[in-house]
């Protein structure tokens, strides 16, 4: 079954992932089609560390917050909004490998939710 994963604002999705990386993101966009949701909202991303580099290989890590994000119905518009939580600054680490052609690819990641490094400030006021 071909998935469509590219669209006018979006571009291929693809085409920066490969092996673990690729199956996992194709999955996730077949099934939130099938269930007629996608997202909304800010996911964005900080704290960049490349951990390793060589030649064709990189591990690096970052934070994402989640907490600016939420699910949206595809035929209603109707947006499901949870209250921000500990559990939406997750700590994500990405193995790309390097093409033939120079191109990055992320080969495979990971998450940590609730991460204590990507946590914002006390002073927020996220419930734990």
């Amino acid at each position: 079954m071909k998935v469509e994963i590219e669209s006018a604002t979006t571009g291929d999705k693809t085409r920066y992932y490969d092996g673990e990386a690729r199956a996992f993101y194709v999955s996730e966009i077949k099934n939130a089609k099938a269930e007629g949701r996608t997202i909304t909202g800010l996911y964005p991303y900080d704290d960049r560390k490349v951990e390793e580099n060589n030649d064709d290989r990189a591990v690096v890590t970052y934070c994402e917050d989640r907490s600016k994000a939420s699910a949206k119905d595809i035929k209603t518009g109707k947006v499901r909004t949870t209250k921000p939580s500990r559990e939406d600054f997750i700590r994500n680490t990405a193995t790309l490998r390097k093409t033939e052609h120079g191109t990055w690819l992320v080969q495979s990641f990971r998450g940590k939710a609730s991460a204590r490094e990507c946590q914002p400030r006390a002073d927020v006021g996220y419930s734990q």
